[in-house]
């Protein structure tokens, strides 16, 4: 691969025209940020454990691999991050290479002349400065983060020392004690091994799935397609209006127009305001917004959207909006009404692990942006689907066997016969006044 990379970067430049090695070897150590910053473990006079004396000799031997041109040991420095391109720009992150970093095998790249863990350590830094050309955006400092690629035997704290005693020569000034880099920002290329509580949720999940296929096998022919059905979500989770709408019997009621369109106005503009009322706190040299009108907001959107929803449901069921109503009563969403929420629980989670599994620096741009949120709905979308079929509708069945068990059949009991020879003629009540009219 290095060979193929050389031969298209040397097209059309002879040998004799070209730059030697060792002057890209120079380009890449004056250039190289880790370069500089282990050059600073060699002044290291604070390391005092045995973990951090074995951390100084692997470094130096790192450094001298690098300098005799070993291909691992300039490896280990090339997965270094260096300052952001772009900056400017809005770019304030440089992850290196994580994958490269941690796939390295340090027993080549520092030789074999001392005992040493054959694994490398990835840590991202995080260096802050004053804000540069962002007041008018409300930032008071910005933070620089950029990745590093160091022997797992060296520690956060040491690396944070070399990166303060780095930025000290070439600023000139004391070293404010911050820390840049931090253990928990550290990741190694071996697991963790798993914990009581990992495998109690696999033999949970094993046992789920044990019981979802036994009850499947169980039930071929003779399950309905209306068990797909168990949870049905219904679209108005204001209890008022659906109580209002429950008893109102699918009766249609009428408004006057001119409230109709009024409730129309007041619906369209709580739904405009709780979109846009925070846009201008979002453009350039507008003040942050106070806390009393962000709890506010909060507070009150809450409520707003859904009022509005339920002006627009109430619409629909009383024939005020035909056309909202059969795009909202196409059959189409009928099969995202079932799982609608597995997408309501699910869908954070897998944008969270998407965002958290990001290992190199991303570019922006809206044709990324559609990318990224199509890709993030097809999987939150089969998630979904599967812990519907196999938690939702399940429990849901289960649901209804238990509570059709708790219902006892009721015992009608049977009148007694009536015996027509013990019966006695029943004679008429007279009153008084009538008595007086009978002649005797």
């Amino acid at each position: 691969m290095l060979l193929i990379l050389s031969l298209i970067l040397g097209l059309g430049l002879s040998t004799a025209e070209g730059y030697s090695s060792k002057d890209l070897l120079t380009w890449m150590q004056a250039s190289n940020f880790g370069y500089q910053v282990l050059q600073q473990a060699l002044n290291d006079n604070q390391s005092a454990t045995a973990s951090e004396m074995s951390c100084l000799a692997e470094v130096r031997l790192l450094l001298q691999g690098a300098e005799g041109k070993s291909l691992p040991a300039l490896r280990v420095l090339d997965a270094w991050g260096k300052f952001p391109q772009g900056l400017l720009y809005g770019h304030f992150m440089d992850m290196g290479n994580y994958e490269s970093c941690l796939s390295l095998d340090l027993n080549k790249s520092l030789g074999s002349s001392i005992t040493i863990k054959a694994e490398a350590k990835y840590c991202l830094s995080r260096i802050q400065f004053e804000s540069l050309l962002l007041e008018a955006a409300g930032a008071d400092a910005l933070t620089l983060s950029i990745g590093t690629c160091i022997p797992s035997s060296c520690s956060a704290a040491q690396l944070s020392r070399w990166l303060q005693g780095h930025l000290q020569d070439m600023f000139g000034e004391n070293s404010t004690g911050t820390t840049l880099v931090q253990e928990q920002d550290c990741a190694l290329s071996h697991k963790e091994p798993m914990n009581g509580l990992d495998w109690f949720a696999v033999s949970i999940l094993i046992l789920l799935c044990t019981l979802v296929l036994l009850a499947t096998i169980l039930d071929y022919g003779e399950v309905s397609i209306k068990l797909l059905g168990t949870f049905s979500h219904s679209l108005v989770d204001w209890t008022p209006l659906r109580y209002f709408l429950h008893h109102q019997g699918g009766r249609k009621s009428r408004l006057p127009k001119w409230l109709a369109f009024l409730l129309w106005i007041l619906s369209l503009s709580l739904v405009a305001t709780v979109i846009f009322a925070v846009y201008p706190y979002t453009q350039d040299g507008v003040e942050d917004i106070s806390p009393l009108a962000g709890a506010f907001y909060l507070c009150c959107s809450r409520i707003a959207w859904p009022l509005a929803l339920c002006w627009i449901i109430w619409a629909c069921q009383n024939g005020l909006a035909p056309i909202i109503n059969d795009f909202l009563s196409w059959t189409f969403w009928q099969p995202l009404s079932k799982i609608s929420y597995c997408l309501y629980i699910w869908h954070l989670l897998v944008e969270t692990v998407h965002i958290a599994r990001i290992k190199t620096s991303l570019h922006f741009s809206d044709y990324d942006a559609i990318l990224r949120f199509w890709s993030d709905f097809g999987i939150t979308l089969l998630v979904s689907l599967f812990m519907h079929l196999f938690v939702e509708v399940p429990l849901g069945r289960l649901e209804l066997e238990l509570l059709r068990s708790r219902k006892k059949p009721e015992v009608k009991s049977q009148p007694p016969e009536a015996d027509n020879s013990s019966q006695l003629t029943a004679i008429p009540v007279t009153s008084i006044s009538r008595q007086n009219l009978v002649d005797p």
